[in-house]
């Protein structure tokens, strides 16, 4: 609303503001309305929350800059880790909390081997990233990080392709894979339920 009032412009310099600011506080109000409805009100929403707002900051960034910044990444990290351990306290989930903690783990051994045997091909950033998916994704269930990783590959791949076919990218050209790790995850939350009835439960 102010960025309307004010006619995209500082209120004292009246410099420019772009309208991706608005744009990305709209995109997060989104996120946050959309993550109450899908998951109702329980003790891990604040931390979902969190998630979802850390991962719409490193999707733009990494876009923009190809890389992962670990002021945010690691600050995401403990804060959603403390949010599930509170969640896990108040609802006796203790289990749940270490299954997503193996989760976490799992996929950040598979990273970082990924990163190690190629760092051109997987980034060091997407390594830490991958502590915070795990952990998130996992306290939904093993079905939301495979769907989770599973999306982004497809998403991904699909995209790079793409650009490659139109000659809008070359194959040495990176892309910002943290991108498509946040749009995985977004689609596992939000779509999660109905993508995975198909196959039961495993």
């Amino acid at each position: 609303m102010s960025w309307l009032i004010l006619k995209g412009r500082c209120r004292n310099c009246h410099s420019p503001i772009a309208i991706r600011y608005p744009l990305i506080e709209l995109a997060g109000g989104a996120l946050f309305a959309g993550a109450a409805a899908r998951l109702g009100f329980n003790w891990a929403l604040p931390a979902i929350l969190v998630f979802l707002a850390s991962l719409l900051a490193l999707a733009f960034i990494d876009a923009e800059h190809l890389v992962l910044p670990k002021r945010i990444v690691y600050p995401t990290l403990f804060m959603v880790g403390g949010l599930l351990i509170l969640a896990a306290a108040v609802t006796g989930q203790w289990d749940r909390l270490g299954t997503a903690a193996l989760y976490a783990l799992g996929w950040w051994v598979v990273f970082f081997v990924l990163n190690f045997a190629s760092p051109r091909l997987l980034g060091f950033g997407d390594v830490r990233l991958a502590l915070v998916l795990g952990l998130a994704l996992g306290w939904l269930g093993i079905r939301y990080v495979l769907l989770g990783f599973f999306t982004a590959n497809v998403i991904g791949a699909l995209v790079g392709v793409g650009l490659i076919v139109t000659k809008r990218m070359s194959r040495q050209q990176q892309i910002p894979y943290g991108v498509f790790l946040a749009l995985g995850a977004a689609v596992a939350i939000y779509a999660g339920p109905e993508l995975l009835a198909p196959f039961g439960r495993f």
